[in-house]
């Protein structure tokens, strides 16, 4: 991540709009830069602006004790503002994004309001246009953290190292550590792997057990099993085949018999449809002989109807002649009238059209008249126009010459005043002491002088401190010589104690009393005594193992002796005798244990003294080395204070003689605090004097353009003049000819429109014209009626006839037609008479009948004699039903066999598959085993259920790999120290110091300055880290330098400088001291406002956009 630019608004001292642009070219050449400025005076508001701007969150904001209403908490605003924003351009990856955040101060209800955020992204670096990814705050700050890859944490941990913090990597606890590394390396994915490899061994191992249960699941046959199952298969086969050829000639006889018995039911039922269409047929005689009869006389019927229709007809046509006659006298009357209407539509139209050809020359010359009319009115009209324009701009021009004169007197007594004022300022006015400059002297003044005093009040504090030290460094002396002897004193009574103990423990007496009572019982005791032995065995063993005291073994030893002994078996051999050895060992053993516990509970309050004697030794060690190392502190600190102290001296008498010098003051003034009024009015008369000049000159230009204005509004009022006279002029010209043009209009055609008369007279030709047309039309429809209707009676006459001859005609024919059929009269015909339809239908069923009897008569025939061939085969005598049992019972069995088959075909096939499979489980088991083996090995190594092995692997070489880098930059800085990798977890940091005979020292033990050199030296080794993951270009470290002495500053500068030249970085360093200040050549300067608690900024790239 590299920083483009910086925006702030009131950001605690720094008020106003302010932009840094780290584009420009002074950091292109120097990109190692310094802040510089006075402590308190806003050097951390930078950094607070850039945290806010990515994180909505700084370092001294995240410090705050939570609690109270944190919404209407907003520390970095400045105060009296209602406005605070940062915004920071910036780069990742090649891609350009700006990230703001802002709050404000309601108008209304006077409360800050919700956190404004907002995230863009631009398609390049210059461009000012881009896409905004979210202005949601929680999506913000997850999308900030995706795309920087830090969280808030890590950032101040890499790439802004504020106060206070600079040595929070170092001392961080070791998973603190690892985490940091995790997230500016991309090193987190390991633990993902570690996982991934911890599951996959364990799913390679389920799927190992999974094939193996599989596999042991599987129930094959044996080769018996598999040999009986074949014999049975071979028997039931030949069963089978039997059964099927049984089965075939039963099929046989059933289907013969079943045959002889169809074929009787089906003569049976032939010899019944013969009798029933016999029957049909006789019953349908008697209608059969009249439809024949009516087919008979079907030709003279149609001869009959023929007659009747054409002398329909013909009397039809008869009606029509006589309706036409009639109606030819009305049309003839219709035909005159029509005619007498066109003749009056011819006059009427004669007469309209001579009225219009009169009119035409009137209305072409009035027209033209009306036309000249409306020029000459548009012409004046415009001249009237123009003259009212001229008579107003000839006001206004003297209105303005007015002004312009006020104007000018106005000035002219302006410039009198100012030229006396600035005569009387320029007497006392210096022109090389500007206000800036003699500003800039006496703000040196008052900060040398209020350094002066803060340096002299803490040489003073510094004094003090460094006399209470040295009391606290000769107490903290005696209190380490007294814990040194109560120490070793402990630790020889805790010595003595102990040696005592041991003495006692080890007493070889009592271990020879207890051999001999085990050989005394082992060798003498009865059988009955034996049995109980093993006992006495382990309670003996208790004792002789070491513990001597255990009160319960000896009880335990003595109960197993005395137990079922008879006083006859006490009497015998030497049992007597072990019992009276046993009896005063115990009492003995008893007599030291009771000493023993004593001791031992002297011993255990012994050693409980000398660790807390121990812990008071180590305390008082590290109160005496703390009290020495501050009084060292303290006494460098004063060296380097009265080091400061002369030239500092020498800097405020110098700005002090420059400030009274600049304002000519011969009188002592003793601090720059009484000079301020004096330095005030100086600055006051300055402005004044300055402004005077500027109004006089501007006062003299203004007079001189108003003297020329005023002599060219003079020359343009004459010239106005002389156009409004002539325009004048033409428009009482233009007025006397309209008036001459309107009565000659008014004395040709008066008030009339020409365009309305002329619009009547055609309308009244059209009319004329559309009445004659219609009547015209009418005359020729009624013409034309009169000739069809002349037509029609011809024609209709001439049809008449013809119907008359086709009547007779048909008459003729019918009569013949009656005759060859045998008819002799037309009631005969009637008579015969059957619809047509009705006809066929009965002829239709008379033939369907007659078929019908003779295909019944040949089928009861053909019935007949397959019935007595068929009974002549004679296949068998059992009856159907007999048949079809032995059939049924003959399927079953076959069935039931064919199923006993196939179950046992079944299993032959269910074991052979499981054969196949088992053979196939045994080799995938196999190759299962070597992928697990692979697996199980790989998972030995880096694999876990938390991924925390691989993890820590990964962080251990991170850690190392950040060692080294952290050693190169140790390296230009000093060789005295050098880092090493510690711990049990190997995360730990370790400082070989290699001019103390390479000691071992922890961060504990380290000065101010060399904590700062060793995390100054991991901080850059981490800015150097990172490559794909994470790649910081830019670098801010706030304060630290001061625990530094010269030549380590040095150092720790030029280790700086060869980071930027090898990485490219930029790099901002916030610092007062003041080698900084001589070192770093490109500075931004932080200066504060005095008595107003604000700060200015300057240098490089820097605008002030707004106040």
């Amino acid at each position: 991540m590299r920083l483009l630019q910086l925006e702030l608004t009131n950001v605690n001292s720094l008020y106003g709009h302010w932009r840094i642009d780290f584009t420009d070219m002074a950091y292109q050449r120097n990109p190692l830069f310094a802040i510089i400025g006075p402590t308190g005076s806003g050097k951390s508001s930078l950094l607070d602006a850039i945290s806010l701007a990515l994180y909505g969150n700084t370092p001294r904001m995240n410090a705050l004790p939570r609690g109270g209403d944190q919404d209407q908490q907003c520390p970095v605003m400045s105060k009296g503002t209602t406005l605070v924003r940062a915004a920071v351009r910036f780069q990742v990856d090649g891609i350009t994004y700006m990230s703001s955040w802002q709050r404000r101060i309601t108008a209304r209800a006077k409360r800050l309001s919700d956190v404004e955020v907002e995230l863009v992204r631009y398609p390049d670096e210059v461009s000012d246009k881009g896409e905004v990814l979210t202005t949601q705050l929680s999506d913000w700050r997850a999308r900030m953290v995706e795309i920087t890859h830090m969280t808030f944490e890590t950032f101040l941990r890499s790439v802004l190292l504020s106060q206070g913090a600079f040595a929070d990597f170092l001392k961080a606890k070791d998973d603190d550590r690892a985490n940091i590394l995790e997230q500016i390396t991309g090193t987190a994915i390991y633990s993902d792997v570690g996982r991934w490899i911890f599951l996959r061994t364990k799913e390679e191992l389920q799927k190992k057990e999974l094939l193996t249960r599989e596999a042991e699941s599987l129930q094959l046959l044996t080769e018996d099993a598999k040999s009986q199952l074949l014999a049975t298969i071979s028997e039931l086969k030949e069963k089978i085949s039997a059964i099927k050829a049984t089965q075939k000639v039963t099929e046989m006889a059933f289907q013969w018999r079943q045959r002889v018995e169809a074929l009787s039911k089906e003569e049976a039922n032939a010899e019944l449809l013969y009798s029933e269409a016999e029957r049909r047929y006789q019953a349908l005689e008697e209608d059969l002989k009249k439809a024949r009869a009516a087919q008979e006389a079907l030709v003279p019927g149609l001869a009959a109807k023929k007659v009747k229709e054409y002398a329909s007809q013909a009397l039809r046509v008869q009606e029509e002649v006589a309706r036409l006659g009639k109606a030819l006298p009305e049309i003839e009357s219709q035909l005159s009238a029509q005619k007498t209407l066109c003749a009056k539509g011819e006059e009427a139209l004669s007469e309209a059209q001579k009225a219009l050809t009169s009119f035409e020359p009137l209305y072409t010359q009035v027209r033209a008249l009306d036309e000249a009319l409306k020029t000459r009115l548009a012409t004046l009209t415009l001249q009237r126009a123009q003259l009212q324009k001229l008579r107003e701009r000839d006001v206004a021009e003297k209105a303005a010459l007015t002004a312009l004169l006020e104007k000018s007197e106005t000035f002219r007594t302006t410039q009198t005043t100012l030229q006396a004022r600035f005569a009387e300022l320029e007497g006392g006015h210096d022109e090389r002491v500007t206000p800036t400059l003699l500003k800039n002297y006496w703000e040196a003044w008052r900060e040398a002088e209020t350094a002066y005093a803060r340096l002299t009040e803490k040489t003073a504090k510094l004094e003090a401190l460094r006399t209470e030290l040295k009391a606290k460094v000769s107490s903290a002396e005696s209190a380490l010589t007294l814990a040194k002897e109560a120490f070793e004193k402990a630790r020889a009574e805790e010595a003595a104690t102990r040696e005592r103990w041991e003495v006692m423990s080890a007493s070889e007496t009592v271990r020879g009393k207890l051999t001999e009572l085990s050989e005394i019982l082992y060798r003498e005791a009865n059988v009955r005594l034996v049995t109980r032995t093993d006992r006495a065995q382990k309670a003996l063993s208790t004792l002789l193992g070491g513990d001597l005291f255990a009160k319960d073994a000896l009880d335990s030893l003595e109960g197993i002796m005395l137990e079922g002994l008879s006083a006859e078996e006490l009497s015998k051999a030497r049992a007597p005798e072990a019992l009276a050895q046993l009896s005063t060992l115990k009492a003995s053993i008893l007599e030291w244990r009771d000493e023993g516990e004593a001791l031992k509970k002297t011993l255990s309050a012994l050693t409980k003294t000398l660790e807390e004697k121990r812990t008071a030794l180590e305390e008082a060690g590290k109160a005496h080395q703390t009290a020495r190392l501050s009084l060292e502190k303290a006494e460098s600190e004063a060296q380097l204070y009265a080091e400061e102290l002369t030239p500092l001296a020498e800097h405020l008498k110098s700005a002090k003689e420059k400030t009274l010098n600049a304002l000519h003051l011969t009188e002592e003034v003793a601090t720059s605090e009484a000079a301020q009024e004096k330095v005030a009015l100086y600055e006051q008369k300055w402005t004044l004097y300055q402004e005077t000049q500027k109004t006089l000159k501007e006062t003299t230009e203004a007079l001189a353009r108003f003297t020329v204005q005023i002599e060219a509004k003079k020359e343009s009022l004459l010239a106005l003049a002389k156009d409004e006279r002539t325009a004048l002029e033409v428009v009482q010209t233009e007025e006397t000819a309209l008036k001459a043009q309107q009565e000659e209009r008014q004395a040709l055609f008066g008030e009339k429109d020409p365009e309305a008369e002329q619009k009547r007279l055609r309308e009244g030709v059209a009319t004329a014209d559309q009445v004659l047309r219609t009547a015209e039309k009418l005359y020729q429809e009624v013409l034309q009626q009169k000739n069809q209707c002349v037509t029609a009676k011809t024609q209709q006459a001439e049809q008449l006839l013809r119907h008359k001859e086709w009547t007779k005609k048909a008459k003729d024919e019918l009569d013949e037609e009656m005759q060859k059929v045998g008819i002799t009269s037309y009631k005969e015909l009637q008579a015969r008479f059957m619809p047509e339809e009705q006809m066929r239908e009965t002829l239709a069923r008379g033939q369907s009948a007659e078929t019908a009897r003779q295909e019944a008569k040949t089928r009861l025939t053909l019935l007949t004699q397959q019935a007595e061939d068929l009974r002549e085969q004679a296949v068998t005598e059992k009856a159907l039903a007999e048949l079809a049992a032995e059939k049924d019972a003959q399927e079953a069995e076959l069935l039931e066999k064919t199923r006993e088959l196939a179950n046992q075909e079944g299993v032959i096939a269910r074991d052979k598959a499981l054969s196949e499979k088992h053979k196939e489980l045994e080799a995938q088991i196999r190759h299962q085993e070597e992928v697990y083996r692979d697996w199980y090995g790989l998972n030995n190594l880096v694999g876990s259920a938390d991924g925390r092995r691989f993890r820590r692997i990964a962080q251990r070489i991170t850690f190392r790999i950040l060692l080294r880098e952290a050693n190169s930059v140790m390296r230009t800085m000093t060789r005295r120290y050098s880092l090493h990798a510690a711990g049990n977890g190997g995360m730990a940091v370790d400082v070989v110091d290699h001019d103390m005979g390479s000691i071992v020292r922890t961060a504990a033990n380290l000065s101010g300055g060399e904590t700062f050199m060793v995390s100054l030296a991991l901080a850059l080794g981490l800015s150097r880290m990172g490559g794909q993951y994470l790649n910081v270009d830019t670098l801010f470290l706030d304060e630290g330098f001061g625990t530094l002495d010269e030549d380590a500053l040095n150092k720790a500068i030029y280790a700086l400088e060869t980071l930027q030249r090898k990485s490219g970085k930029l790099i901002g360093l916030i610092s007062h001291v003041k080698m900084i200040k001589e070192r770093v050549a490109l500075q931004v300067i932080v200066t504060p406002i005095p008595g107003t608690g604000r700060s200015d900024l300057e240098g490089p790239g820097i605008t002030k956009l707004a106040s």
